[in-house]
């Protein structure tokens, strides 16, 4: 079905793949559209509670397709298109309902890095550098901007932007780039391990969790409070709370 992502099922995990190891997972756009096409399928999928998005081969992600880039550069039509491609790519991550797990190793260099830092969870191999190195080529990092400085806050995000270097693996943990490091060998079972605790929950439970969480992430505190008080009367009315009620002490 797909030519550039591979997409698999494990119980009510899906996982999706970039599947272009020969450059890297470099991201053209048909691997864009495969890509968006398979996280909003995952929406409609009641048998999915959580996506992995991974790579195969040598690394995550080289970050975007300068070939295809080159064969653009006279092309206003292709150039809107996709990067309109790719900011609606960036927000539709946060928006899904489902927990999406970013499982990254190698390179996860600029559009690769932006792409997994949209991601609600990321685990990273031990060989994992991350990196924006659009400055060192002459471009602008414009679109992996917005995401960069959320996660990682104004002074760290400017300084990987202007600079381009590499941040390897225990740095980004440090300053909040990812959530844990496992050894290449054992990053896939380990992101398993973790897709499937969250599966197993109730899916009303984790798609109003994710709901409420990046809802609240950008108000002030006392609209964040409002809001959460509101979410916490109408909550606690659900079925899957007076459910969990009642199992309590059973």
């Amino acid at each position: 079905m797909f030519k550039h992502i591979e997409v698999n099922y494990k119980d009510k995990i899906k996982i999706i793949s970039l599947n272009r190891p020969e450059v890297y997972n470099a991201l053209n756009t048909e691997l864009m559209l495969e890509l968006k096409q398979a996280l909003l399928e995952s929406n409609d999928n009641h048998e999915v509670n959580s996506v992995i998005l991974n790579g195969k081969g040598k690394a995550f992600c080289s970050g975007a397709d300068i070939k295809e880039f080159e064969n653009q550069l006279d092309n206003n039509d292709a150039i809107l298109k996709r990067a309109q491609l790719t900011k609606e790519i960036h927000s539709l991550i946060p928006d899904l309902q489902k927990t999406i797990i970013a499982s990254v190793h190698n390179y996860v260099y600029a559009g690769g890095c932006g792409l997994a830092l949209a991601c609600d969870i990321v685990l990273a191999a031990d060989d994992a550098t991350f990196s924006y190195p659009e400055t060192n080529r002459g471009f602008v990092p414009a679109l992996v901007m917005p995401n960069l400085i959320r996660v990682a806050g104004r002074r760290k995000a400017f300084e990987m932007l202007i600079t381009g270097r590499k941040i390897p693996t225990q740095e980004a943990l440090d300053i909040g780039l990812i959530n844990k490091i496992f050894s290449e060998d054992n990053l896939y079972d380990e992101t398993l391990k973790i897709a499937e605790e969250i599966a197993e929950k109730n899916q009303d439970v984790l798609i109003n969790t994710k709901k409420l969480f990046n809802s609240v992430e950008s108000l002030p505190y006392d609209s964040a409070m409002e809001e959460a008080k509101n979410y916490n009367i109408s909550m606690r009315q659900s079925e899957s709370f007076q459910e969990g009620v009642k199992n309590f002490n059973k």
